[in-house]
């Protein structure tokens, strides 16, 4: 956007961002039970996300999933931070790798665990996942919300 500041310009990325997720205002199905699952048998959720913290945020609000998760990583315009975000987690949560869990779709999500020493378990429901890059890496693949509910409460 040549001669737009950069806050404005983000202002209206952001202003563009919430009127798009007016169309995607409900997480998967499954996936509140899966939380509230969680929950119940006290495990601590936390996030870990590559979005920054207002789009974070927004995707949050606007998918019902606020007060969810604690604590709330988000990703660097640097570089793919969630391997240090894991790390983090293991030493802030006093946590060895065996302990923590991460749940994502994509490739660099295996690899991102892989480097922490911390299983991923890989969600292919939605559309768009690249399952077939997910089985190369041997990924341990969901196909539904209920899967992969039945795995980790078992």
């Amino acid at each position: 956007m040549p001669n737009v500041s950069l806050d404005t310009a983000s202002d209206i990325f952001y202003q563009a961002y919430e009127q798009a997720h007016q169309a995607l205002r409900q997480p998967f199905p499954g996936v509140l039970d899966l939380l509230q699952a969680l929950k119940d048998h006290g495990v601590q959720i936390s996030l870990l996300t590559g979005k920054g913290q207002r789009s974070c945020d927004i995707s949050l609000k606007m998918l019902g999933l606020t007060g969810y998760f604690k604590p709330i990583l988000v990703g660097s315009p640097e570089r793919n931070v969630k391997t240090d975000n894991l790390q983090s987690l293991l030493t802030t949560q006093h946590l060895a790798p065996d302990e923590l869990a991460y749940v994502g779709d994509a490739t660099s999500d295996i690899k991102a665990a892989q480097a922490a020493g911390v299983h991923c378990f890989s969600a292919a429901w939605s559309p768009s996942v690249q399952l077939d890059a997910l089985q190369t890496m041997n990924a341990d693949v969901y196909k539904s919300v209920a899967d992969l509910q039945t795995k980790l409460l078992s």
